[in-house]
């Protein structure tokens, strides 16, 4: 999953090599903490969250407990 999120972000982003995936485990939900350039947040959030939500449903279609955050 964290290679899926890894590759989704990088071909949206200005600064591919400054995008950063955690993953984390608690309670078998899994969260993949995202880190990306200040000047590219705006762009992975999307307009009233539509790509953020677009991505964390993709995600979701994979059958596992997903939770995906991005990181300030």
């Amino acid at each position: 999953m964290k290679e899926w999120l890894l590759f989704v972000v990088k071909n949206l982003v200005n600064h591919p090599d400054r995008v950063k995936v955690e993953e984390r485990e608690e309670n078998g939900r899994l969260t993949l903490v995202l880190e990306v350039d200040p000047e590219d947040r705006g762009r992975i959030i999307g307009r009233q969250g539509k790509t953020a939500n677009a991505i964390r449903t993709l995600a979701g279609a994979s059958g596992k407990s997903v939770n995906i955050e991005i990181a300030e």
